[in-house]
């Protein structure tokens, strides 16, 4: 069990190393993509907005996914039209089934969270 351990530390320790921090500025919006803002329409017509970042990036209140979620996984590098199966937010949701509404640069608020 130690060397699986320190055999984890080493590899969260390179990740650490290797980690860049970006401000996400002129990332194309032509597709969803880290960096940008994908608001999504679900199939009872509402709407919901998600922002998706580095892969340790996380934030419920401001609806920020990590780039490596299920969700954010099953969004990225669709266009607007596009649609999408994803997969349930919480135990004993249902898959549910949305369209690409649009894609656009981060919220003023997004970045404010990414400055610290």
């Amino acid at each position: 069990t130690q060397r699986m351990l320190l055999q984890r530390q080493a590899t969260l320790a390179q990740e650490i190393a290797e980690v860049q921090a970006t401000d996400f500025a002129d990332v194309p919006t032509d597709k969803v993509a880290m960096g940008t803002e994908v608001e999504i329409r679900l199939s009872d017509g509402s709407a919901e907005t998600y922002s998706i970042l580095g892969e340790w990036d996380s934030d419920e209140a401001l609806h920020i996914l990590p780039s490596r979620s299920r969700i954010a996984e099953a969004l990225l590098g669709l266009e607007p039209g596009d649609t999408a199966d994803l997969p349930p937010m919480h135990a004993g949701d249902s898959v549910r089934s949305v369209t690409v509404a649009a894609v656009r640069p981060l919220s003023e608020a997004v970045r404010a969270w990414i400055a610290g």
